[in-house]
């Protein structure tokens, strides 16, 4: 949607955060955006730099989201990076799905073809494989090449693969006479068939049925871990070296059982035997301190969405981090020396400080990533639900009209759009379809147009509010799905804010547990509303509009 990135772009707040950006003046805290406005600035920014852009956030659910945002208003598919399940244990089974799809993520980061990435705070924390390890470990197939079979196998061995009888999953091949499965990540499941030593066919395949589905001309295949022996600093002797130091010096200072588990390994690699728990040895593989900050393009511009809430789960999961790797240490599972498998949150902060860098949040902070060097305000607010009633959003979106504002209704496909025309003719308001977004509306129009966002927004200085589908109609289906019940939580549903007694502590869905103040009356833009206020560590307060009733609950304890 370049036309709704560009009308953003010319706000005099997105101008002035882009030209200090430009400038080296950063970071750049900038206040009044929920997290649809987040996406709707980030999208604005990569359209008028056309540089990449990185937005940080706490937790995946958010990333998620903003991905979803980003994708509807960049037309790209953002990539996306979070943080993977260590396997720490030596024969201990852990998922790696994660694991593959950020070794994706981040061989597309060193190849610059991600432009737009979204990635949470532990998964950037996370140390990794050096870009030049990944790139070296990765490799192509095409028909015509020569390979030997044998010697295929123990690269794929190498790189991570596990070999099956039956390939079902990512990271996994399998090898029939002259039939190679390979599962690589970012690609379908697909079989090589060779013709002596030559690659006579390649085609996908089914993973279910077993049976190809359509050719393919080459096959990129990236490493299945991000530990990788024979890609350590230095090669294999240099690995072993390391490991042999540390037992030594275990040895010395008593610590007799992790001395005993790295000569245990030691043997295991000297066999060429397979080493479990490979992550146990990722900062002897590359004592080289790396992260995925390492794979940023240069000329990336970094936004951290809710700033105390990134510092908060950088903060959280080296705790949980290090409450796993103690007990590891103490058995002697883990040498102490290799413990340190992820960043400092300041690592990651001073790492990512070289790059500029802009603050998106809600509210001015004291608690922020970065301390930031320039203070901006954008005048923005994010709309409400209307509980699928479109009598009650076609009477809102009366106001706006008459106030002078366009309205801009994103609808899922092309069906939905021209239904929802229909439903809003029968109500009296006319609206200028417009599928390919290509205009926005002007003021007092209303315009029906494609796309998804996670919430509706309104820009009073651009005189327009952007309604999603899903705030207007409820989806309609054959059956009513059953309600389930649901678990007990630390929330209380509000029902009006009678239930609230100054001094309650409430929680708020984007910035957690308060206390209630009161309820107060503001004038905003020469209209008198009614405002609940809820105070927040140190100075902080939050007034949320008394139609939002939806976004409170009350805090009743874990």
């Amino acid at each position: 949607m370049d036309v709704l990135s560009r009308a953003i772009a010319a706000l005099p707040e997105v101008q002035e955060l882009l030209l200090n950006l430009d400038a080296g003046r950063s970071p750049v805290a900038v206040s009044g955006l929920s997290p649809v406005h987040r996406a709707l600035i980030a999208a604005a920014l990569h359209h008028s730099s056309q540089r990449p852009i990185v937005l940080l956030c706490a937790d995946e659910g958010e990333a998620t989201r903003m991905a979803g945002d980003l994708q509807t208003l960049t037309e790209e598919t953002p990539a996306l990076l979070f943080a993977r399940e260590w396997q720490l244990r030596d024969r201990v089974s852990a998922s790696h799905s994660f694991e593959q799809q950020r070794l994706g993520t981040l061989f597309e980061l060193s190849r610059g073809h991600a432009p737009v990435l979204v990635a949470t705070v532990d998964g950037m924390m996370q140390r990794t494989l050096p870009p030049v390890a990944l790139r070296d470990a990765a490799f192509s197939l095409r028909p015509g090449d020569v390979h030997k079979l044998d010697a295929l196998a123990r690269a794929l061995g190498a790189a991570g693969y596990v070999r099956t009888e039956q390939v079902e999953g990512v990271g996994q091949y399998a090898l029939r006479g002259g039939i190679l499965d390979i599962w690589s990540p970012l690609s379908e499941p697909v079989r090589v068939e060779f013709f002596d030593d030559e690659i006579d066919a390649m085609g996908e395949f089914d993973v279910a049925t077993q049976r190809r589905t359509r050719n393919v001309s080459q096959l990129t295949v990236l490493p299945a871990a991000e530990v990788l022996l024979d890609a350590a600093e230095g090669g294999r002797d240099a690995l072993t070296a390391r490991l042999e130091h540390a037992a030594k010096q275990l040895e010395k200072k008593g610590g007799e059982a992790a001395a005993k588990t790295l000569r245990a390994d030691l043997s295991r690699l000297e066999q060429g035997l397979p080493l479990g728990g490979t992550d146990r040895y990722l900062t002897a593989c590359y004592p080289t301190q790396v992260s995925a900050a390492d794979y940023l393009p240069p000329d990336a511009l970094v936004l951290v969405s809710d700033g105390a809430r990134v510092l908060e789960r950088g903060k959280n999961f080296l705790w949980e981090l290090q409450q796993d790797v103690q007990p590891l240490i103490e058995t002697g599972e883990l040498a102490g020396a290799f413990s340190e498998v992820s960043l400092s949150v300041e690592a990651l902060g001073a790492q990512l400080a070289e790059f500029p860098m802009a603050l998106l949040d809600s509210l001015p902070t004291s608690r922020n990533f970065a301390a930031p060097r320039l203070l901006l305000s954008v005048n923005a607010r994010q709309l409400p639900s209307y509980g699928g009633s479109l009598e009650t959003a076609a009477g809102e979106m009366m106001q706006y009209l008459a106030a002078g504002s366009g309205v801009l209704v994103l609808c899922g496909n092309e069906t939905r759009g021209k239904n929802l025309l229909r439903l809003l003719s029968e109500r009296g308001m006319q609206a200028r379809s417009d599928l390919k977004n290509e205009l926005l509306p002007r003021p007092g129009e209303v315009s029906v147009g494609l796309g998804a966002l996670s919430a509706g927004c309104e820009f009073p200085q651009l005189h327009l509010v952007i309604l999603t589908e899903g705030q207007l109609t409820t989806p309609v289906s054959g059956r009513r799905k059953p309600v389930r019940q649901k678990k007990d939580t630390s929330r209380q549903k509000l029902q009006s804010y009678a239930d609230l007694s100054p001094g309650d502590l409430v929680v708020h869905v984007h910035h957690g547990i308060g206390r209630f103040v009161g309820i107060e009356r503001m004038r905003v833009e020469g209209v008198d509303k009614d405002y609940i206020k809820i105070a927040y560590a140190g100075n902080d307060s939050l007034y949320v509009p008394a139609t939002q009733l939806d976004l409170v609950s009350k805090y009743i304890g874990g």
